[in-house]
């Protein structure tokens, strides 16, 4: 068992999701791989588990070189994902200088 005062870094998070047949799996990623979780119903619970879950890692696809021309110089770019990109009332708002509840932004 963890003790409270022990360090922890966190590796990942799942999220909880329910197939169409109505079992309960969760997804989530590790870096660029997608990490799948299932319940292994087939497994004999051991050492006073309740249940046995199977996670598994599907690694990300390279992309084939060659399919996809280089971008034009000058092109615009994707934003970066450790950006936050603005709400669009946040766009909207920034040229204006108006606050996101004022009525009337002239």
């Amino acid at each position: 068992m963890i003790a409270d005062r022990d360090p922890r870094v966190k590796l990942l998070t799942l999220r909880e999701y329910r197939s169409s047949e109505g079992r309960t799996y969760f997804r989530g990623w590790l870096g660029d791989a997608v990490v799948l979780v299932f319940r292994d119903d087939d497994a004999t619970p051991e050492y006073g588990s309740v249940a046995t879950w199977d996670a598994y890692v599907v690694p990300k696809k390279p992309k084939p070189s060659g399919d996809r021309p280089a971008p034009a110089a000058g092109a615009r770019r994707r934003p970066s994902p450790n950006r936050p990109i603005p709400m669009r009332r946040e766009r909207e708002t920034a040229d204006t200088g108006a606050m996101p509840n004022d009525e009337t932004p002239f």
